[in-house]
């Protein structure tokens, strides 16, 4: 077991996102605890055993009276019905938790993150030196538009409160802000449900454009035209309504109102829209041009598709934690089944014998242990797809977007759980059906 901690230590530590060595496992406390879980573990699993034999008269265990355990066999059958009760309801929460992952990353973020690439890392002072910079990125071949802003895509934005032109301040509701320049919507392939976008003139300075989230939230019917107030400063026309689209979170969470400004000049980040790959070359290319006008700035670069697959880290993580839980219970079930398959096999040597004498062939001895295991496994799934209907609904409700959970989940998982079961006990079971029936009651 340590051994195979050790093995797992970098697995586990990427799973869990935390640093650990092994010297934290083999910690003298652990060990202790360790030392007395072994000993708590060998006494629960010997207790039973030890109490029942203690309680046999001598007499009948000379005289194999001790066979009557091999009858009481529910508590073999009991610790089996729970691990398949376990590895079932991990089956199916898997199945689940895939198909919800799956699905989240096929939703359409409402723009596109491909083939762009974002500039920042700026420490520097650049707000004299950013015309400079476009007009040099703009000389490049591959650069098929440019865009730039104040804050990062996917990277958090700014919370201002905001009201119609002519009411009052107390009519004044929540709404993110992104501060951008003319180019950005372009450079994402935001879709405008209405309006347009953002135009390179001193007007457009007034001017904001509003997700669909943002318009109903402010309950508006016809917003292109009409004039908002923000933080109190002069009015700032709707130009336009773009489609809602996921600037923050990903595709499983609610899209909150939005608002795009473009009055501020702050560059935090430029965004260019690569044709092709933005291969090493075109790396060195393109940090020229800023360390040219920018002797001091410290290249870095991001790609905006990878940021937003980044996204699902966290549902990723948990489907890796129930995954591995999962592979360990099965693993562990596929042990007890196997055991309880060769006891049963031990159990009814007799009766196999007695059925291959009377004519039964192999195929029928085989079905006959198959389903009087089996029964037990599909007795584990009632309480087992009951339990993961419970926890997989409680989950599903932390996402907007969502699967339904569909028969087909509990389905393949039962068979998954089946086939499993049968293949841990058809070894012993196919054995013992082709067995010489005089060798099965020679000794009887």
């Amino acid at each position: 077991a340590l051994l195979l901690a050790q093995a797992g230590i970098s697995y586990f530590s990427q799973l869990m996102w935390v640093e650990l060595s092994f010297q934290d496992i083999i910690s003298p406390s652990n060990i202790l605890m360790m030392a007395a879980f072994l000993v708590l573990l060998v006494f629960l699993a010997g207790s039973y055993p030890a109490h029942f034999l203690s309680r046999l008269p001598l007499i009948d265990a000379v005289h194999g009276g001790i066979k009557s355990v091999h009858r009481k066999k529910w508590l073999s059958v009991s610790s089996v019905v729970l691990q398949f009760f376990i590895s079932i309801l991990l089956i199916v929460s898997l199945l689940v938790l895939y198909g919800q992952i799956s699905y989240m990353k096929s939703v359409p973020l409402g723009f596109n993150p491909d083939k762009v690439v974002g500039i920042s890392n700026f420490n520097v002072q650049i707000d004299n030196k950013v015309e400079a910079i476009k007009q040099e990125l703009q000389k490049l071949t591959f650069v098929e538009q440019l865009g730039s802003g104040g804050h990062y895509m996917g990277g958090g934005v700014s919370g201002q409160g905001v009201y119609l032109y002519g009411q009052t301040e107390e009519k004044s509701k929540s709404i993110n802000q992104y501060r951008v320049q003319p180019g950005f919507c372009e450079v994402m392939e935001l879709q405008l449900a209405a309006g347009r976008f953002f135009r390179d003139t001193p007007s457009d300075k007034s001017t904001i454009i509003l997700n669909q989230s943002a318009v109903k939230m402010l309950g508006l019917a016809d917003p292109v035209g009409q004039s908002l107030i923000m933080h109190g400063d002069e009015p700032l026309k709707i130009i336009g309504v773009v489609e809602d689209f996921y600037y923050n979170e990903n595709a499983g969470q609610k899209i909150e109102p939005l608002c795009l400004t473009a009055y501020s000049d702050q560059v935090n980040v430029f965004y260019l829209k690569i044709l092709g790959e933005f291969t090493q070359d075109r790396r060195e290319a393109v940090a020229k041009v800023f360390q040219d006008i920018l002797p001091d700035y410290q290249f870095s670069s991001f790609s905006l598709g990878d940021r937003f697959a980044g996204k699902y880290a966290v549902e990723d993580r948990f489907f890796n934690m129930v995954l591995s839980g999962t592979i360990l219970a099965i693993f562990l079930s596929f042990i007890g089944m196997y055991a309880l398959s060769g006891y049963n096999v031990e159990r009814r040597t007799k009766e196999i014998g007695i059925r291959k004498v009377h004519g039964s062939s192999t195929f029928q001895v085989v079905i006959k242990l198959l389903n009087d295991i089996l029964i037990w496994v599909v007795l584990a799934m009632v309480p087992a797809f009951l339990v993961a209907y419970i926890a997989m609904r409680q989950v599903l409700m932390n996402f907007v977007n969502k699967v339904s959970l569909s028969p087909f989940y509990f389905l393949l998982g039962g068979i998954i759980a089946l086939t499993i079961a049968t293949l841990a006990i058809l070894y012993k079971t196919i054995a013992a059906a082709n067995q010489n029936p005089v060798k099965s009651l020679r000794d009887e």
